[in-house]
């Protein structure tokens, strides 16, 4: 079940996804785990960064680009870092006023790096 806490952002474009995590990285997150398999970069990529007790879990694929879950609060201090609004899971779609429940990584399980398969 997932932490009521976390957020989902959605809909991140490629270059901007690759960006936060760049900028994450540089604001002290590690990565402790990454996607490995043979199609990483090209139809699928994952990973979890972690600084102090906090989580941040990043899913890309080249279908509906990228995603990213956190808890509010670091989701925000990413947003002001970096001057930016990220689009949230269950927002309203801007053209069509629906509610934005789409496909969503973390409705899903993915084998980490650090377990055998």
């Amino acid at each position: 079940m997932a932490n009521p806490e976390n957020v989902t952002a959605i809909d991140i474009r490629t270059a901007r996804w690759s960006d936060i995590i760049l900028y994450c990285k540089s604001q002290g997150w590690e990565i402790i785990s990454e996607y490995e398999g043979f199609d990483k970069g090209i139809d699928f990529d994952f990973y979890t960064l972690k600084k102090g007790d906090e989580e941040i879990k990043f899913g890309w694929d080249n279908f509906s680009e990228g995603e990213m879950t956190c808890k509010e609060p670091v989701m925000v201090e990413i947003e002001t870092g970096m001057n930016i609004r990220l689009k949230r899971k269950g927002d309203p779609d801007v053209q069509t006023g629906e509610l934005k429940d789409n496909y969503s990584f973390f409705n899903k399980r993915f084998p980490r790096s650090d377990q055998s398969q």
